[in-house]
Protein backbone atom coordinates (compact mmCIF):
# COMPACT_ATOMS: atom_id res chain seq x y z
CA UNK A 1 0.00 0.00 0.00
CA UNK A 2 1.28 3.39 -0.74
CA UNK A 3 -0.75 6.74 0.34
CA UNK A 4 -0.18 9.98 -1.94
CA UNK A 5 -1.47 13.40 -2.53
CA UNK A 6 -2.85 15.08 -5.71
CA UNK A 7 -2.59 17.75 -8.05
CA UNK A 8 -5.69 19.61 -5.76
CA UNK A 9 -4.01 18.37 -2.79
CA UNK A 10 -6.43 15.15 -2.42
CA UNK A 11 -4.87 11.60 -0.58
CA UNK A 12 -5.68 8.34 -1.54
CA UNK A 13 -4.33 4.73 -0.30
CA UNK A 14 -3.32 2.86 -3.39
CA UNK A 15 -2.45 -1.25 -4.12
CA UNK A 16 1.30 -0.75 -5.42
CA UNK A 17 1.97 -4.38 -6.40
CA UNK A 18 6.10 -4.71 -7.14
CA UNK A 19 6.56 -7.25 -10.14
CA UNK A 20 8.87 -8.21 -12.78
CA UNK A 21 7.63 -6.18 -15.19
CA UNK A 22 7.93 -2.94 -13.09
CA UNK A 23 5.54 -1.14 -9.89
CA UNK A 24 2.40 -0.60 -10.64
CA UNK A 25 -0.70 1.56 -9.38
CA UNK A 26 -4.06 0.22 -8.92
CA UNK A 27 -6.10 3.11 -8.07
CA UNK A 28 -9.86 3.12 -7.30
CA UNK A 29 -10.08 7.10 -8.80
CA UNK A 30 -7.86 5.87 -12.36
CA UNK A 31 -9.59 3.09 -14.70
CA UNK A 32 -5.99 2.54 -16.22
CA UNK A 33 -3.52 0.43 -14.07
CA UNK A 34 -0.15 2.79 -14.49
CA UNK A 35 3.46 2.15 -13.82
CA UNK A 36 4.47 3.72 -10.28
CA UNK A 37 6.56 6.73 -12.51
CA UNK A 38 3.52 7.53 -14.77
CA UNK A 39 1.14 7.91 -12.05
CA UNK A 40 0.76 11.94 -11.71
CA UNK A 41 0.70 11.95 -7.75
CA UNK A 42 3.02 13.44 -5.17
CA UNK A 43 3.80 10.01 -3.14
CA UNK A 44 4.13 10.22 0.82
CA UNK A 45 4.34 6.62 2.34
CA UNK A 46 4.81 3.36 1.31
CA UNK A 47 4.26 0.53 3.33
CA UNK A 48 7.38 -1.46 4.15
CA UNK A 49 8.00 -4.59 1.99
CA UNK A 50 9.93 -6.05 5.02
CA UNK A 51 7.40 -5.06 8.38
CA UNK A 52 3.84 -4.68 7.19
CA UNK A 53 3.42 -2.99 10.16
CA UNK A 54 5.88 0.00 9.33
CA UNK A 55 5.51 2.56 7.00
CA UNK A 56 8.47 4.28 4.82
CA UNK A 57 8.52 7.93 4.14
CA UNK A 58 8.72 9.25 0.52
CA UNK A 59 8.34 12.32 0.85
CA UNK A 60 11.40 14.76 0.88
CA UNK A 61 11.09 17.28 3.35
Amino acid sequence: MTVYRDADAGGNAVLTPVTDRGDFVLDNVEPRVLLWSDAEVYYLKRQSPDDPNRWVSLASI
